[in-house]
């Protein structure tokens, strides 16, 4: 059976959807809308455009591809990479909803892109050996909930539940703990079927398998999809348990002394500092047994509206034009209070919260997905098929890229545990300087998360890390400096170049990348070796992983004027920042080694 090629819908059929929206309200029935699709094609499934969820990837230029494949089983699949492969054409693959900000699925124009929307059948459990095997478009909703229904736990999950099996290990997506296996979703995969590219004499694209005898899985664990298509994964399950979690808002005095033995402490501990204010929530998070009382669920990520994500993407618009820090710091400061106060999205019976500690099954604790769950739940599915926002009371995901929201830079800096301490002091020096700077960085608060030393990927970690994702504001406008950037640039290339901090693969971080593979991973050479075996052209590669792999002199930093305003570079001179604007290239204040765009003086 042919690959199927996406159609794009007649434009008699969205006026008729469009026509029953607008009917719809009238009625007073509420209009929602599902996620829009990673990928757009003019026709026929050729001429494509690939979007994450903010619609921007992190060097702003287009990601495109000549054309799209959307498979439904693994033959499908394999006919896709062998037809990219005969023409010798660069070949990714991308997830139905694409949350990574790098550019790791950028074919160029004349490459193909496929998509694993459509590749996601049931999972399938075995009991016996207590593992689940996915196709690579399942999402971690979908392995959580079935292996739940056999009684067995995935025992870590990202925070978001929406992204698929075959993203999440390739990017070492993770949640937090150093328990067992650790929070990196890659460490619990035990076998994978991987379509990677064959001579012609093998019809140019054949299925491998691999298992834990294969010391080959070490590179296919996590790969950043470098290596073939993800075709099927299997993962270790546990015996189901529940999670107690108990959330507290604390003075940070002293805790770069208490992090350490917090984090170790409790099963899946998690903090987010909101360095601004002083504070740190901190999240005590540890397994329960099945028969202790609680059916909490994690009830995050709600459904919001077209009007709030633009309402809100204004006022913050409005703080950056202003440089109002009194009104930034009021306003993180009372979303901090009001998490404490309302659970941190914790419910203790599924639909209230009434106090710590929330207790519930593992599979309705470790994510949430509520926003996407509930548009694709809704009553009135007729409801929730427009291609286009048409009313500002539309029920959205709060990232959805048709609504005019916030767009953001967001890096997971991975520093070292045993070097946490004194990152932590050394951010609490900047901060010293100028507390309200750092309110910008308060939307959640700096999240700490732990991830354990890899045992079983090469380009996974090679010690215990403790996060420092920093999420701030970013314009719409390129080449348009962000108010107090000096602060965060120093921050970023002081975690990493001073306390040898790494950088989730998905995540903002642009000339930021350079070198680190080479400095934090467990074995890049070996990954490299497996690499040219699996894909001797590079079709499944581009200039972007190239630098990042530090293969045939590519390199991730680009210098040019405003280069360091955009993150594509750490700036050199007075025109890497914007004179023009009073921005100047300048050390920075604590970690002077830093180059950052400071403005005036």
């Amino acid at each position: 059976m042919a690959p199927v090629m996406e159609t794009r819908p007649t434009r008699i059929a969205l006026w008729v959807c469009v026509v029953v929206l607008v009917y719809l309200r009238r009625l007073g029935v509420e209009c929602c809308s599902i996620s829009p699709p990673t990928v757009v094609c003019s026709g026929g499934g050729r001429g494509c455009d690939i979007f994450n969820n903010q619609g921007l990837w992190e060097d702003r230029t287009p990601c495109r591809a000549a054309a799209s494949v959307f498979p439904t089983t693994e033959a499908e699949l394999v006919a896709a990479v062998a037809q990219a492969v005969k023409k010798k054409k660069k070949v990714n693959v991308v997830s139905g909803l694409a949350h990574s900000h790098t550019r790791l699925v950028c074919v160029g124009e004349g490459g193909f892109i496929i998509s694993t929307r459509d590749y996601a059948s049931t999972p399938l459990v075995n009991p016996t050996a207590k593992t689940i095997t996915v196709e690579a478009g399942v999402i971690i909703r979908d392995l959580l909930n079935v292996a739940a229904k056999a009684g067995l736990a995935f025992p870590t999950s990202t925070s978001w539940d929406g992204v698929s099996a075959a993203g999440s290990v390739s990017t070492g997506a993770h949640g937090s703990g150093l328990v067992g296996k650790g929070s990196a979703i890659n460490e619990y995969v035990v076998a994978m079927r991987l379509v990677i590219p064959a001579p012609a004499s093998e019809g140019y694209a054949k299925v491998i398998e691999l298992t834990e005898k294969d010391e080959d899985l070490k590179a296919a664990r996590f790969a950043l999809g470098t290596l073939g298509a993800i075709s099927k994964i299997t993962f270790a399950l546990q015996p189901m348990f529940k999670r107690s979690v108990s959330l507290s808002l604390e003075d940070d005095a002293g805790l770069e002394d208490r992090l350490e033995r917090f984090l170790r402490g409790y099963a899946f501990s998690n903090v987010y500092w909101y360095v601004g204010h002083g504070k740190a929530f901190m999240g005590k998070i540890d397994r329960a047994p099945v028969n202790r009382p609680g059916n909490g669920v994690n009830n995050a990520y709600q459904p919001t509206t077209v009007f709030n994500v633009e309402k809100s993407a204004s006022n913050y618009e409005a703080i950056q034009a202003t440089e109002d820090s009194k009104k930034l710091c009021n306003t993180t400061g009372t979303s901090m209070n009001n998490r404490v106060s309302r659970g941190g999205g914790f419910l203790n019976d599924g639909t209230r919260f009434t106090g710590y500690p929330v207790v519930g099954f593992n599979h309705l604790m470790v994510a949430s997905g509520s926003c996407e769950d509930y548009h694709q739940k809704h009553d009135n599915q007729s409801s929730c098929t427009a291609s286009q926002i048409i009313d500002k009371n539309q029920s959205i995901c709060a990232w959805d890229r048709r609504a005019r929201g916030r767009l953001t830079f967001d890096l997971e800096i991975r520093v070292p545990l045993s070097r946490a301490r004194e990152a932590i002091l050394d951010l609490k020096k900047i901060r010293a300087l100028n507390p309200e700077s750092l309110c910008a960085l308060e939307g959640s608060g700096i999240v700490m998360r732990t991830i354990k030393k890899s045992e079983g990927a090469y380009l996974g970690p090679a010690e215990d890390v403790v996060t420092f994702e920093i999420v701030y504001h970013r314009s719409r406008l390129a080449y348009v400096p962000t108010w107090d950037m000096d602060v965060y640039q120093e921050i970023e290339q002081m975690l990493i170049e001073k306390h040898g901090g790494s950088l989730h693969w998905g995540k903002s971080g642009g000339h930021l990348f350079q070198g680190l593979a080479q400095k934090s991973t467990v074995n890049l050479q070996q990954f490299l070796t497996v690499k040219k075996r699996f894909d001797p052209d590079g079709l499944f590669s581009n200039e972007w992983t190239d630098g990042l792999l530090g293969i045939g002199g590519h390199k991730v930093e680009v210098l040019k004027n405003g280069c360091a305003l955009e993150k594509l570079c750490k700036c050199r001179e007075d025109i890497h920042c914007a004179p023009q604007a009073g921005y100047l290239c300048r050390p920075g204040r604590v970690w002077k080694n830093a180059r950052v765009c400071r403005k005036g003086n």
